[in-house]
């Protein structure tokens, strides 16, 4: 019981980390494989993808949130064999890792940003890859080289969080039938939703908590939520004000520590993808 509390709790922290994203390259060897010894989807690029049922290796390029979402999909994270440093870095500064302690033994040399190197991807002998819709010319580099490359969106749903999540799930249940959990998800979420909203419904605007999204944090970049990114969606969802929401753009939003004193936030909301994000903060005077 304990440990499934602690799960929906990671399950409420996989759509804050929205806030802020086949076989290896093997020779035909001339066998085909009978429909049922494969699944086909629809990905998020409107690909159709044709992946072995029995999936048992997976890695997750550069859309980072999705492995803590397959870690509590599958109450495990050892199918995940490899991605990317910011995910590692999520997993390590969270729940996570203390929940599913396998998923630290998932490799990350094989990216670099948005750049897979093909060799040591094929060493990780990959049954399926995620990899960003955005990033087409990833997505047709492990096509050309034989892998079943699925593309996830964080974008498609217009930055709705608990939509991008439900879509999420629902081509995960697609993918492993065997352990649907669209429903599940779909029903949870929308309990939580309409609870929230049953008490936030009320406040008035001037008494909404201001509050300042932290998405990219370096020593040359800070970066917020404007009016169409997920911090946005989630300060109506909460009933607060999201203090950028004064910037009209698409994504995340380069501001200034000027800016923010401007601000001045009643509350900092940071996604664990930044890792030294717990004291980013709290010299500033």
């Amino acid at each position: 019981m304990k440990k499934a509390k602690r799960v929906l709790a990671l399950l409420l922290c996989l759509v804050l980390i929205l806030s802020a994203v086949g076989c290896s390259a093997k020779k035909d060897d001339g066998k085909k494989s009978s429909d049922s010894e494969v699944v086909t989807v629809v990905d998020n690029n409107g690909n159709t993808v044709t992946v072995k049922k029995d999936i048992q290796r997976i890695v997750v390029c550069d859309i980072y949130p999705i492995p803590s979402v397959l870690a509590v999909f599958f109450d495990s994270a050892s199918k995940i064999v490899g991605m990317a440093q910011p995910s590692m870095a999520a997993a390590k500064n969270s729940l996570l890792s203390e929940l599913y302690p396998e998923i630290l033994n998932a490799e990350t040399g094989f990216i670099d940003g948005t750049t897979v190197n093909m060799e040591a991807l094929a060493a990780l002998n990959p049954d399926v890859v995620f990899y960003s819709s955005g990033n087409k010319e990833l997505g047709k580099q492990l096509t050309d080289a034989g892998y079943a490359a699925i593309a996830i969106s964080a974008n498609k749903w217009q930055y709705n969080a608990i939509e991008t999540l439900n879509n999420w799930i629902d081509l995960l249940s697609q993918l492993f039938p065997e352990n649907n959990k669209s429903e599940k998800v779909r029903t949870y979420s929308e309990s939580v939703y309409n609870m929230v909203q049953e008490r936030v419904s009320s406040i008035p605007d001037a008494e909404k908590a201001k509050v300042f999204f932290l998405f990219q944090y370096s020593a040359s970049n800070i970066s917020t939520s404007g009016n169409s990114f997920f911090g946005q969606w989630w300060a109506t969802a909460i009933g607060a004000k999201n203090v950028g929401e004064e910037l009209d753009s698409d994504k995340s939003t380069n501001v200034n520590m000027e800016q923010i004193y401007k601000w001045n936030p009643d509350f900092i909301s940071s996604q664990i993808l930044i890792p030294q994000s717990p004291t980013i903060f709290i010299t500033i005077p």
